[in-house]
């Protein structure tokens, strides 16, 4: 009931503007300690980049989207929404996730919204791309659900297989 609750307001405007701002705050305030560790004892910078974990992308945040008007927008917000999916994810359920992000893209109702970002004007780019992220949000619950019930009806433990269709 928690679960379905949660799933529920996920994708709700407000709930997104908070993450984005909690993300932001989070990202800031370890801006924020590196540089007044670096000023402290620069040595310590050292050993914190030694055993920080790997991330996939360099800085270890998520890829920064370019201005709306930028003609690559759209290929930055469909990398953008899989790499929300992958960071959030537990480690071990990372390329799952990544494979999930790939069939979920290939789905009409998203290839749809992706090509309405893609033609939108610019001023209107962001209002597009809010609503690609909820139907995404949408298909990710769903396709996550779908595992779950999967996983519970394995009674062999099997590994959970997820397949992705062709390109079309």
């Amino acid at each position: 009931k928690v679960r379905a609750a949660m799933e529920k307001v996920w994708g709700t405007p407000a709930v997104q503007e908070a993450r984005d701002r909690y993300m932001k705050a989070g990202e800031d305030f370890r801006q924020a300690m590196t540089l007044a560790i670096k000023e402290a004892d620069p040595e310590v910078v050292a050993i914190l980049e030694k055993i920080k974990p790997r991330s996939h992308f360099p800085s270890g945040s998520l890829p920064k989207l370019p201005p709306p008007e930028d003609p690559g927008f759209a290929s930055a917000a469909v990398t953008r929404l899989g790499a929300e999916m992958i960071a959030f994810a537990k480690p071990e359920h990372r390329e799952t996730n990544r494979l999930v992000h790939e069939r979920i893209v290939q789905m009409p109702v998203i290839n749809a919204a992706i090509e309405h970002l893609k033609q939108a004007a610019p001023e209107q780019r962001m209002e597009a791309f809010g609503k690609l992220r909820e139907a995404y949000r949408a298909e990710v619950m769903r396709e996550l659900q779908k595992l779950r019930e999967q996983k519970e009806k394995d009674a062999a433990g099997d590994p959970v297989k997820i397949s992705v269709p062709p390109v079309k």
